[in-house]
């Protein structure tokens, strides 16, 4: 056994017959992953990196991941693989590792033992264990963030969610604040059941780690039937220009029924202005018909 020069000190390049199956897995793959795995190792190149665990002293090498890669080499015939071999005392975390092959949902305490305790058992960066797992380095990290929760906030966490489900999201934001603002962010959290969408959120304006506050009241706020209770400055600010431009709206739409009741009131003027002069000519008109008559019972008359 051989070992090849790589970033890897535990890398060698195993036979492929003495590579079995991990009986936790299910090691069923697609025809589609495993050609094109086996496309990649036909050009000299290894889709991914394969993870083993060693057995019975070199006779056999359990997988722990990568297992497609060794599916396409035994189609293949090609006799050796390059592999990564775990050294001993990585049961425990291993046994969590493996379920990452099945693409299950790991408690996300434990997935971060298991990284934690594999990075340092072999001695790697995030980057190297990264790879090893078939993962992004950012996938990693955001598991390995999670120790730096304090055990009374990770112990007050673990015993929630028979109400409200704390995800992932939510644990990488609670670890990523000071040590002392961790247990009141975390309260707030569940008190509060804050969704991940809301984190998000509130995240850019520190409303989890920032110490309570006295409310700002203000005389006839109520009387504006609005939800809104500013906090900060920033908040009220936020409400100022809020009601800014409220009141811009509604005078502009002040102007508009202005305007058209002005132009009615020119429309009704000129009409009224119409009806005037018909109605003065009209008394003309009549008053000389008058005046006719008039003048003609005289002459018959006399």
């Amino acid at each position: 056994m051989a070992r090849k020069k790589h970033e890897y000190a535990q890398m060698f390049r195993l036979p492929v017959g003495r590579l079995q199956d991990n009986p936790r897995q299910t090691g069923f793959y697609g025809e589609i992953e495993i050609g094109e795995a086996a496309r990649i190792l036909a050009e000299g190149k290894q889709p991914r990196l394969v993870l083993v665990k060693e057995e019975k002293k070199g006779k056999r090498f359990t997988l722990i991941s990568g297992g497609v890669v060794a599916a396409a080499a035994r189609a293949l015939g090609q006799p050796l693989l390059e592999c990564l071999v775990l050294p001993e005392g990585l049961d425990e975390p291993l046994r969590v590792l493996e379920k990452l092959e099945e693409e299950e949902d790991l408690n996300p305490w434990l997935l971060s033992d298991a990284l934690l305790a594999v990075k340092k058992g072999c001695r790697w960066t995030q980057e190297q264990l990264a790879g090893a797992l078939g993962r992004k380095r950012d996938y990693v990290a955001a598991g390995l963030v999670l120790q730096q929760v304090t055990p009374p906030v990770r112990k007050f966490l673990s015993k929630q969610g028979e109400d409200f489900r704390v995800s992932t999201r939510h644990l990488r934001y609670v670890a990523r604040l000071p040590p002392e603002e961790q247990m009141g962010a975390a309260k707030k959290i569940i008190s509060q059941q804050i969704s991940s969408k809301q984190l998000e959120k509130e995240r850019k304006t520190g409303f989890l780690s920032r110490p309570k506050q006295k409310l700002i009241r203000v005389r006839g706020l109520k009387k504006l039937k609005t939800d809104l209770s500013p906090q900060t400055l920033k908040e009220w600010r936020k409400y100022h220009r809020q009601l800014s431009t409220d009141l811009k709206r509604i005078d502009q739409q002040e102007k508009i029924q202005l305007q058209r009741a002005k132009e009615h009131l020119v429309q009704a003027r000129a009409l009224q202005k119409t009806t005037v002069e018909e109605a003065k000519l009209k008394r003309l008109e009549l008053t000389a018909e008058l005046k006719m008559v008039k003048n003609y019972l005289l002459r018959v008359g006399g």
